[in-house]
């Protein structure tokens, strides 16, 4: 009943029993990082965009001039991709040479960022014209396992992490964090003139005016910009915006990324999204009073980390399962082939979730969590208001209970396939309800205090459907129990920084479950996450 209705469905079971998890496919081993700053970049990366998403040292399968035999090239020093991004980084970390600050500064820049924008500019195009020959392996053994969008759907971000210059830029620069100056008034080949008096120690600006910008952070500031935009949605949208202001020729220098930054997260554009506003009277951006160390021991700032903490219960339920779809350990249902390019596109519109809305998302998990402790079965659905800029794609969480007179009735294996379905017909039966829904991806399991422990996943588009389609799925909802009474709606609270007071009650309410109830949880949910 149920999963043999046409749809456009793909659905991942995790399966995690007793912790028997058995083997069903090779895993994806992916590189760590050749140097110190690479291991840093891919650690950071990993917590940042999640692990299905990031792979440090990709390789082509072009060798030598004339050799048919060897190893493959390395593209890029990190290359990350999810749905329409592609984010290539080139790290490279460079001693400070000695000696008069310019000179320094010239050997420096030429040996950290002139060689990377090469590495970058050879990945664009490799990436570009053969999409279809990157591996994770030296030998070029390993496809590259998530296929890459078409190219006219690409959104290409490059970026370069400089690092070694951050001590001497804090001597040049007192009472600076030592990251470097931007100014986009610095562009191409001025980075590196041949007379060294011309030369603008410890300032960046854009590196390649004919392409995408080249975002170039150092040590101090790839740190502080990944831990602040820590999704790839925030990251990426961050980028854009920069870009944009970075050409408008309404941005003047500024000492520091990250005062660049703090100017970006306390400011939104008429839609309501993070961007650079320009003053309106004279027409530049006001970056004044943009200080990232300010921001930082402001209390409505400190009051935003601390309701973004339930946010992490998304991360971690994403991390749940890519590391069984990366160990080889995920299951497809009975009938269905799981394969990793076609099953990754549930948990990446989950990733592609900012930071605040995994924050609405991980409020409503939680809730349903414990929702479900009391409940043989509990559904929530997430879902924005038409007409907003994410309104296309709804979540559902539904947890049901394994009662032991399931036992009898064909026990776990049986339950899991009840359960299946059940989600199956929860995710059709929305997409009809709210028409304006593109997709709707789900997440069924147990409530927390059940010794089993398992969850799926479903990806269901919406789909034209058939009279009988909706004759047979109005039966299901019916013998089911599905949408048979009206949803009640909650309201959230579209407020990013909240004010201090309500945060800790929300921190008390969240402390009100018993010490059992909140281990049970933490191990159910916080699996894979130092």
């Amino acid at each position: 009943m149920g999963l043999d209705r046409p749809c456009e469905a793909r659905m991942i079971q995790k399966i995690d029993i007793d912790n028997d998890r058995k083997l069903l496919r090779p895993p994806i081993v992916k590189e760590i990082g050749s140097t110190p700053g690479e291991k840093y970049l891919a650690k950071l990366s990993d917590y940042t965009f999640l692990n299905l998403w990031s792979y440090p040292n990709p390789y082509r399968d072009q060798r030598s001039k004339g050799a048919t035999e060897g190893d493959g090239k390395e593209i890029c020093d990190l290359l990350v991709v999810c749905g329409e991004h592609i984010i290539i980084f080139s790290e490279k970390t460079n001693s400070w040479p000695q000696g008069d600050i310019n000179l320094s500064w010239s050997r420096w820049v030429k040996r950290a960022i002139k060689e990377a924008i090469r590495q970058i500019n050879g990945a664009e195009r490799w990436i570009a014209d053969h999409p279809n020959r990157i591996f994770l392996d030296r030998k070029c053994e390993i496809p590259f396992p998530i296929d890459l969008p078409p190219i006219e759907n690409q959104k290409i971000h490059r970026v370069i992490v400089a690092g070694g210059a951050a001590e001497e830029c804090r001597r040049f620069f007192p009472n600076h964090s030592g990251s470097l100056a931007l100014n986009p008034k610095i562009t191409g080949d001025q980075h590196f003139p041949d007379d060294i008096s011309d030369a603008e120690p410890f300032v960046v600006g854009d590196l390649d005016p004919e392409g995408n910008l080249i975002h170039i952070f150092d040590e101090i500031s790839l740190e502080i910009v990944m831990g602040e935009l820590d999704t790839i949605r925030d990251f990426t949208d961050y980028l854009m915006a920069k870009e944009r202001i970075f050409r408008s020729g309404n941005m003047e220098r500024v000492l520091g990324e990250e005062n660049l930054l703090s100017h970006y997260v306390t400011n939104t554009n008429p839609e309501g999204n993070h961007d650079f506003i320009v003053d309106k009277i004279t027409g530049k951006l006001d970056l004044s009073k943009a200080k990232y160390s300010d921001l930082i021991k402001n209390p409505q700032y400190q009051a935003k980390k601390s309701a973004d903490q339930i946010s992490y219960v998304w991360d971690h339920l994403i991390l749940e399962f890519t590391k069984h779809m990366l160990g080889g350990t995920s299951m497809a249902p009975p009938g269905m082939d799981f394969e990793l390019r076609e099953n990754e596109i549930a948990v990446r519109w989950m990733a592609l979730e900012s930071r605040f809305k995994r924050r609405t998302n991980g409020e409503a998990i939680w809730g349903a969590l414990q929702n479900g402790l009391k409940e043989d079965r509990f559904f929530r659905l997430m879902m924005s208001p038409s007409g907003t800029k994410e309104s296309e794609t709804a979540f559902f969480i539904l947890t049901v209970k394994y009662l032991e007179w399931m036992i009898d009735k064909g026990g776990y294996e049986k339950y899991r396939m009840f359960r299946s379905s059940l989600m199956l017909t929860y995710a059709q039966a929305t997409l009809v309800k709210f028409p304006h829904l593109k997709r709707i991806i789900g997440i069924a399991m147990e409530p927390p205090e059940h010794e089993n422990s398992s969850e799926d996943l479903i990806y269901v588009e919406q789909s034209a459907w058939s009279d009988d389609f909706l004759m047979n799925l109005k039966r299901d909802c019916i013998h089911l129990n599905v949408f048979q009474k009206e949803m009640a709606m909650m309201e959230i609270d579209d407020r990013e920084y909240p004010e201090v007071k309500e945060v800790l009650v929300r921190k008390r309410k969240m402390q009100s479950m018993n010490r059992a109830d909140r281990r049970r949880h933490a191990a159910k949910m916080r699996k894979g996450r130092k």
